[in-house]
């Protein structure tokens, strides 16, 4: 055999030798194990849920109802509506094909739900069970014309014919008021509760107006279309006219004009104008921030704030800032500087809410202070002036060492607020922290409690 060819037999021998090797398997690559989604994990959010022995009504409520024992399911939910305050709670619930899931629920608010998606008979067993102590309820808030009593009604007995009539008066109070946001949101309970279809010819005009002045279109069209089949040709009267269709467009036109502040991006006071109900041209939300600041410096400030919250937490209330921001542009030339302005226990700050370039020698990065001015009387002015600082541990000591309001450094809004003209900027110059006054602490004398009550 010539070596040319044994060379071939060898090649050809190795290559098929290679092909006969067992193949080891592939391996897919390793996944990671599903873990089950926690409903607790909101995406850093810490949400404090409430131990209460009433989460369990709510399951027995659910179940009275798919057996209609309807005085055992009112009876129930009633105790839930009857509740001083909602409750964050987690519950258990089992969905399309008996698969279980986990929510949040306000066990007043899911009570509340509950009565509202009653079948006809079990909403007028409601009726008949809760109308009369509604309606005594309500004929108390009339004798008395309070807002506050009005809203008990609605609370406690929403779904009862009491409880429509107090939403509407609550609703219009607002709406007299320029509050169209708050109007809306109760004829939004009402809308929920019976429909539109269930009001009076003036409610429907009275929930286009305010849907309208929230900028809520569809619903200020739902409320429309109803309205102009109610009215017909009769037409509507508002106060000692009366209105043909076409007229009351006109009349809805003429009261729902924009604000001048719901087209642009400032916001020149707390809720951002002085109806309190403003809406801003705004963008898509951040959930990522872009710069962070604390709002003291002060290691002491910061241990009043730390008991504070610590008390807050204890009581299951929550935790919430007296500091209002503003936004505003600040021109110059042919270039705009966003500005967030707010207070903290220092003093006043503005600062670039994004990056700007003015020029090639001025530039502003996104959180960069553009002016500051001090607070003679906040907590960290006070805490390094020798003069004043005895004052502000001692007012501090009596509120948080004797446990008479530790929450204080928390809830003065008065301070926190602020407003502007796009040219200044105005605050009260007052101490953040009230003085503490033994045996009449912050109140009037007498009132034992601390707060005014008329």
């Amino acid at each position: 055999m010539s070596r040319s060819l044994r060379l071939s037999v060898l090649l050809l021998a190795l290559f098929l030798t290679v092909l006969c090797r067992p193949v080891e398997a592939q391996r897919p690559p390793r996944q990671p194990a599903q873990t089950k989604p926690d409903p607790a994990d909101l995406g850093g959010i810490t949400l404090v849920t409430q131990k209460t022995p009433f989460v369990s009504h709510l399951s027995a409520a659910r179940r009275a109802i798919e057996e209609k024992d309807w005085p055992v399911a009112t009876t129930l939910l009633q105790k839930l509506l009857d509740l001083p305050a909602d409750l964050t709670v987690l519950v258990t619930q089992k969905g399309p094909g008996d698969k279980e899931t986990k929510r949040f629920v306000g066990l007043r608010s899911e009570a509340e739900q509950l009565v509202g998606t009653l079948p006809a008979a079990g909403r007028a067993f409601y009726q008949l069970e809760y109308g009369l102590k509604a309606a005594e309820l309500l004929k108390e808030a009339r004798f008395f014309d309070e807002p506050a009593l009005f809203a008990e009604v609605v609370r406690r007995y929403l779904h009862t014919a009491a409880g429509f009539e107090a939403t509407e008066r609550l609703a219009t109070h607002q709406l007299d008021r320029g509050h169209s946001l708050s109007a809306a949101l109760y004829f939004e309970k009402l809308i929920q509760s019976t429909g539109p279809e269930k009001f009076s010819a003036l409610t429907l005009f009275k929930a286009t107006l305010a849907f309208r002045g929230m900028g809520d279109r569809n619903r200020a069209d739902l409320c429309w279309k109803h309205l102009k089949k109610k009215v017909g040709k009769d037409g509507l009267e508002l106060g000692k006219r009366k209105l043909k269709i076409d007229e009351l467009r006109k009349e809805l036109d003429r009261r729902s004009k924009p604000s001048a502040s719901s087209g642009r991006p400032d916001w020149a006071m707390f809720r951002g104008d002085a109806s309190r109900s403003a809406r801003a041209a705004g963008t898509a939300f951040l959930l990522d921030p872009t710069w962070s600041q604390r709002t003291s410096e002060e290691k002491t400030t910061q241990e009043y704030l730390e008991k504070a919250t610590r008390a807050l937490r204890s009581q299951h209330r929550p935790v919430l800032s007296s500091f209002h921001p503003i936004a505003a542009t600040r021109r110059e030339n042919t270039s705009e500087i966003p500005l967030v302005i707010y207070c903290d226990y220092w003093g006043v700050h503005a600062r670039v809410a994004r990056k700007v370039k003015l020029s090639e020698d001025e530039n502003y990065e996104a959180g960069d202070v553009y002016w500051e001015a001090p607070s003679t009387w906040s907590v960290d002015r006070m805490l390094n002036n020798s003069q004043h600082v005895g004052a502000i541990k001692q007012w501090m000591q009596m509120y948080q060492g004797g446990n008479v309001k530790p929450e204080i450094i928390l809830e003065n809004s008065v301070t926190g607020s602020l407003s502007t003209d796009n040219v200044r900027v105005y605050m009260v110059e007052d101490f953040t922290i009230p003085p503490y006054i033994q045996n009449h602490p912050f109140g009037r004398p007498g009132n034992r409690s601390g707060f005014e009550e008329n």
